[in-house]
């Protein structure tokens, strides 16, 4: 690193009482805020850049203003490069190796590999790292902290690890009983336990805590989640939060159709019909293939049948939703459904279990739409077909080796 000169005065150290203010800059959990500031305030003026880069396109796509998944990870790669224990680079890689390598274009094992190995420096260098340059104990703990999530984010998305995955989440609620992710991924992972009664005890318990930065993922999961377990009315609440934070015309024609799916429910077709409307004059002229199931709902099957028959003719590939997370995938499968084409929905079904798309599972293993198809020759093969993949995750299970503290 002889290239790169270090800063010789950090910008200025923060007491215990002014770490929530970095929470509410830096947009994002208050552990990821600190980690980020100690990180950021200490270190060399090149990796602040590459870091600082990789940052913005991480803050686009969690609000749903675009950024770019190849970006992110190749300015956090550059960071690490130039500071092998710049620990949130690790931090920031495991996560896109883990649960965004199909768009990384690399293949299961190889990001697998490299999954563990930048989980492995996070918890090497989250030891070091505060010692090294702050002496609070709190940084130290915001570090670990994230090297928890992001194993235990490997170990439920990528190898179905879901006891191991939960060991780690409920130690970090025993430490913070608020911790926003933690509640997250338990509520994930419970509905993809097919554990209704624990998805509810999650998302009730979310309504009482501050999601800080992450307010739109939030809403939208507590949403999603809350949907699945019947409770129509907090979903409702929970996709009203999420259309008044400011994001871009696809992602709330979205939010409006998960609202206009929450009013069917409710039994008042009249508001669906608005808000469909007001979705479709947002985004309906580039994603009207994910209105068939909604225009369906409503009992305008002529519509869906033109809207999924115009969309198999045109060839036209998928965009990716400008999001964090994908949610496209699980609104494509039900319109082949809808449009009398379930075999195209099942290949895509076990194109998702490929990708770990957890929202995909989420909703084939719990939503009443697959009610009527559970039993079908087909569906149960993909059922088999996802059991033998968590069979194949499991025998690859390694554990992470942690540096001595």
């Amino acid at each position: 690193m002889a290239e790169i000169e270090p800063v010789v005065e950090p910008y200025g150290m923060l007491d215990d009482g002014r770490w929530e203010s970095v929470a509410s800059v830096h947009c994002w959990s208050i552990h990821a805020a600190i980690t980020l500031y100690c990180e950021l305030s200490c270190q060399y003026p090149a990796v602040r850049s590459y870091a600082a880069q990789g940052w913005s396109e991480y803050l686009k796509l969690t609000n749903g203003r675009g950024g770019s998944f190849e970006l992110i990870a190749d300015f956090y790669k550059r960071a690490v490069k130039a500071d092998p224990e710049f620990t949130f680079g690790y931090i920031v890689l495991a996560n896109s190796y883990s649960q965004h390598f199909k768009r990384l274009g690399i293949g299961k094992e190889e990001s697998l590999m490299l999954a563990w190995e930048a989980i492995a420096n996070c918890y090497k260098y989250a030891y070091l790292r505060p010692v090294k340059f702050l002496p609070f104990k709190i940084a130290q703990d915001a570090f670990t902290s994230l090297c928890r999530m992001r194993e235990a984010q490997l170990r439920y998305l990528r190898l179905f690890d879901y006891q191991g995955a939960k060991a780690l989440l409920n130690s970090a609620l025993d430490e913070q009983p608020a911790h926003h992710t933690a509640h997250i991924l338990l509520s994930l992972i419970a509905a993809l336990e097919q554990d209704k009664s624990a998805v509810l005890k999650r998302t009730n318990t979310l309504l009482s805590i501050d999601p800080r930065g992450e307010a739109l993922l939030h809403h939208l999961l507590q949403g999603s989640l809350s949907s699945l377990v019947g409770q129509f009315s907090t979903a409702e609440t929970a996709f009203n939060k999420a259309l008044e934070i400011p994001h871009n015309r696809q992602l709330k024609s979205y939010i409006l159709r998960c609202l206009a799916i929450v009013k069917i429910r409710q039994g008042d077709p009249a508001a669906a019909t608005d808000l469909v409307a007001q979705a479709w004059e947002l985004a309906g002229d580039v994603d009207s293939h994910v209105f068939v199931e909604v225009y369906d709902s409503l009992g305008d099957t002529k519509q869906a049948n033109a809207l999924y028959e115009a969309w198999q003719v045109s060839g036209r590939e998928t965009v990716h939703f400008p999001y964090q997370m994908n949610l496209y995938p699980a609104e494509e499968i039900r319109s082949h459904f809808v449009g009398g084409n379930p075999s195209a929905g099942y290949t895509q079904i076990n194109t998702e279990i490929d990708n770990r798309d957890p929202i995909v599972l989420m909703d084939v293993l719990n939503s009443e739409f697959y009610d009527p198809y559970r039993n079908d020759p087909e569906f149960l093969a993909v059922m088999t077909y996802l059991e033998k993949e968590k069979k194949l995750a499991l025998e690859d299970l390694r554990q992470v080796v942690l540096p001595e503290n």
